[in-house]
């Protein structure tokens, strides 16, 4: 994430990475003349960092390495635009030091226009959309009223998903176990034990949906096998429970179970031999979108069809978290990219983020809410792609953010940290310390902010 600038005749480039600021991007030294650190400007994809030193005051001498260091913590302000002011300390020998000060304004705040419809959350990240934009406000201080040992077992925790005002969980894979908790009784409902590979459970119709891990009969609704259906990742559409796994897909009819449509050769259509679903499919425009690997691409088909419409390689990365759809457009990130997809296949930008992403992206208030494996909660304007404003949580976040009605985004690490921000600016209203790893997402249900962490515990704050 650096940028190479010509000083002169026989002085050769700075790299320069930047280590301990904000961004979690790293300054490395490299051989320069003293002279050049007369103005050095490093561009990022995220606002331009200049460290400049006074010329005058750099003394030639023959050493000809330079060890430029920045240091400092950066926060968020609610003011017309986003200010950061970061010191910065030039070392041009062991002897002698320069100190200078930078500056970096964001782009203004967003301005907070509703043109995502929020959804009730009874699913993986919200509805089928998975936009993360929920209907439902959110506490702003982070005061826990409770928490409950689930029954669950420990490991990393794939699912949480509301029913408000009950809420179901699943484990990731290891034991089956999934239980159910009701706000109302403040009691733990039920506990069951199915087969691995249970995975994130689903509300659909008026029961729950749950694929047990064995075939032809892995395919739940409550207590009721439905036959032959593919795989674990599922979302209920309309009238329709979609369920896809290895290269297959198929929509069942929610009232009675029958096959409506079904494939199990996804990727034949762009000429593979077989492929391997990892996300849960996500529908927008009635368009079922999933994200395979090996082959790494995004396969779009009709939602009531099954038909193939167009697809999207991915080259070496594959996509990690679902794509979240809105307005039109799907987004969703691989590796280090993040993209924005309209729903005819075309791409409306690409994005390099410079780290790697794995959860989905939340879009609310024009703006996409991402967390990065370094620790960074970035804000995107959705319209243009650039940088709004990012927070360096101290944690990878792997966990999907979760935005509320009331222009809250909540975010937790794998380091056991759940924060409060505001959408508008980024400022940090509130965290708090699970004290266990985080992996499933957040959940917001009749003003309630539950979290899930890896030991099984589920923790409830407050409205």
């Amino acid at each position: 994430m650096s940028n190479r600038s010509n000083i002169g005749a026989g002085v050769i480039a700075i790299i320069a990475v930047v280590v301990g600021f904000l961004m979690g991007f790293l300054l490395k030294p490299a051989a320069v003349s003293p002279t050049a650190l007369a103005s050095t400007t490093i561009t990022t994809k995220y606002p331009t960092i200049t460290v400049s030193a006074p010329a005058s005051t750099i003394t030639s001498t023959t050493t000809s390495t330079t060890t430029i260091t920045i240091t400092g913590t950066a926060t968020s302000t609610a003011t017309a635009a986003s200010t950061i002011t970061v010191t910065t300390t030039v070392t041009a020998m062991a002897t002698e030091t320069e100190t200078a000060t930078t500056t970096i304004t964001s782009i203004p705040p967003l301005v907070l226009t509703n043109v995502t419809q929020p959804a009730q959350q009874s699913q993986y990240h919200g509805d089928y959309a998975h936009a993360g934009f929920i209907d439902s406000s959110g506490p702003v201080n982070l005061t826990q009223i409770e928490a409950y040992n689930m029954g669950i077992g420990g490991g990393e925790e794939l699912g949480l998903t509301a029913y408000s005002p009950s809420i179901i969980m699943a484990d990731n894979a290891q034991n089956g176990h999934g239980a159910m908790f009701d706000l109302r009784t403040e009691s733990l409902e039920a506990n069951q034990v199915g087969a691995d590979d249970q995975y994130i459970p689903v509300i659909g119709g008026s029961g729950l949906f749950w694929w047990g891990g064995t075939y032809p009969d892995n395919l739940f609704y409550g207590a009721n096998p439905l036959a032959n259906s593919y795989g674990p990742f599922i979302t209920v559409y309309g009238g329709l429970v979609i369920a896809a796994g290895g290269d297959s897909m198929e929509a069942l009819s929610l009232a009675d179970g029958s096959t409506i449509w079904s494939t199990n050769a996804l990727t034949s259509y762009i000429g593979y031999a077989s492929g391997t679903v990892v996300t849960i499919p996500t529908v927008g425009g009635d368009l079922v979108v999933v994200g395979l690997s090996s082959p790494n691409v995004v396969m779009a088909f009709n939602a009531s069809t099954g038909q193939y419409v167009w697809s999207i390689d991915l080259n070496a990365s594959s996509i990690d978290g679902s794509p979240a759809y809105s307005n039109g457009y799907f987004y969703f990130a691989s590796g280090d990219r993040l993209y924005k997809v309209s729903l005819n296949g075309n791409m409306a930008w690409d994005d390099d983020l410079g780290v790697p992403a794995m959860d989905t992206p939340a879009v609310a208030y024009g703006a996409l809410y991402l967390g990065t494996n370094n620790g960074l909660l970035l804000a995107i304007n959705a319209t243009t792609g650039s940088v709004v404003w990012y927070d360096d949580l101290n944690g990878s976040v792997t966990a999907s953010p979760i935005v509320s009605t009331n222009a809250v985004v909540y975010a937790a690490t794998m380091n056991g940290m759940v924060y409060s921000i505001n959408a508008r600016n980024g400022q940090v209203l509130s965290s708090y310390n699970v004290e266990a790893p985080v992996t499933a997402n957040p959940v917001l249900t009749g003003g309630y902010l539950l979290v899930l962490d890896d030991n099984g515990v589920l923790h409830v704050f407050k409205p």
